[in-house]
């Protein structure tokens, strides 16, 4: 059987998505105080974009690596907490926000990090999960087309997408367990 290169169109993607978060950040400051964030979105819409084109091919072309099961997520959860903690420096009462996703992001990371060397399949993300990514996408779309959003509005619609990543954090909390609780197959590999 033949090992399957790291280095593969897929990662390169992810690889790509990582480097665009600083260009994000210059580009989302960069508007400054009044006025939406048209390049910071076009910039996160090619970023999102590149998460949907590198599954799909590493689904399509069968290039699905181990390293590839930790970059796509690393660079989904930098790329969400960056829009976030730009959306807080410029909203600073939305600090809650950031500090619960910060916390869920930090558990999620160190889970992985158990998970890479102990077990060799990752649990796919369910239902809840891709609900509150999506829900994320639209969020930070809305604020960068409509900055001035009252902060009544902003707390309700930050304060659903907590609330679902919460129920998604719930989620993975519980078929880590489960999975943690079958024999480890391969170790090492």
């Amino acid at each position: 059987m033949r090992k399957k290169s790291s280095l593969n169109i897929p990662n390169m993607l992810s690889i790509f998505r990582l480097c665009m978060i600083p260009v994000f950040v210059m580009a989302y400051f960069g508007a400054g105080e009044d006025g939406p964030r048209y390049h910071a979105l076009i910039i996160y819409i090619i970023a999102q974009g590149t998460d949907v084109i590198d599954g799909y091919l590493a689904r399509k072309l069968d290039q699905i690596t181990r390293l590839g099961r930790v970059l796509d997520p690393l660079a989904d959860k930098l790329m969400s907490f960056t829009v976030l903690i730009c959306l807080v420096i410029v909203h600073p009462y939305l600090w809650w926000a950031a500090a619960v996703v910060f916390l869920k992001e930090s558990l999620m990371g160190i889970g992985a990090l158990v998970q890479y060397k102990r077990i060799t399949e990752v649990p796919p993300s369910n239902r809840f999960g891709k609900l509150a990514i999506v829900y994320f996408y639209c969020l930070y779309i809305v604020t960068m087309l409509y900055h001035d959003m009252p902060p009544v509005a902003l707390h309700i619609i930050v304060g659903v997408g907590v609330v679902l990543t919460l129920t998604a954090f719930a989620t993975y909390v519980a078929a880590f367990v489960k999975q943690s609780r079958k024999p480890s197959g391969k170790e090492g590999s």
